[in-house]
Parts: structure tokens; sequence; C-alpha cells
């Protein structure tokens, strides 16, 4: 699994100064080859047994958004070094998953919150019809 984000980040940084169809295309496809740091909430109250929720940010306006981030270290901006909080590594297909599952209450997902900050939403990633 490529864990090197380098990429994308370069991507995301060119998308948000030029916000044009060709950085845009390039952005996206940076996105679908990542492979993200995605934090999850540890409840340690049922004994030996750990249960976790994947951590989702809301905004003022009550979307929620999947948190996910591009490194450890984009990861610790936003949630510094709490014990509860553990990341696991995701490729894009399993974001995706999670975000349009029938249930989920996500509007998508965002990357790097504390960083560059780009938020991707369900409808982007639902399959178009042409």
């Amino acid at each position: 699994m490529n864990t090197n984000n380098n990429k994308l980040v370069e991507a995301m940084k060119q998308f948000k100064a030029v916000k044009t169809v060709i950085f845009q295309e390039e952005f996206y496809k940076a996105v679908v080859e990542s492979t993200f740091y995605v934090p999850i909430a540890i409840d340690k109250t049922e004994g030996n047994e750990k249960s976790g929720k994947y951590c989702a940010l809301s905004t003022p306006s009550g979307r929620r958004f999947l948190a996910t981030f591009t490194s450890p270290t984009e990861l610790e901006k936003c949630y510094g070094e709490r014990e509860d909080i553990i990341a696991v590594q995701h490729p894009f297909s399993i974001i995706r998953d999670i975000v349009i599952k029938e249930g989920s209450n996500l509007n998508g997902f965002i990357i790097d919150a504390k960083g560059e900050n780009v938020a991707i939403t369900r409808e982007e990633m639902l399959p178009k019809n042409n």
C-alpha cells in the first residue's frame, strides 16, 4: 500500500490555488490513487474488548464529513497525541464505501482538516450517469 501522499498534497495545493478543470482532474486522480490515515476513537470501557468509531467533523450547518489525513503528521495536527485515537490506513475505495454506504449520515470526507482542508462531497463520489 503506497502511503506516500506527496502527489496528493501537491495536487490539493495546485487545485486550491488555481481552480481549473485540469487541476481538478489531477486532484481527483491523486485522491483515487491515495491511501489515507483515518482516525478511530476507541472506547475502552468494555474491559479487554475494544470498539471504535470513525471520527467525523461537523460544519456549523450540520454537515458531517469523515476525517482523513495524508500523513500521521497531518492527523496529529487535528487530534494531537490523544490516547483514545488510533489511525488506520484505508485506500480511497474503502473511504468511498464508508461515505456512500446507506445510513452513514456522512456528507463526504475531508482531507487534512488543519492543513489544506479539502472536502470531497458524497455527490462527487457517486457514479456519474451519462
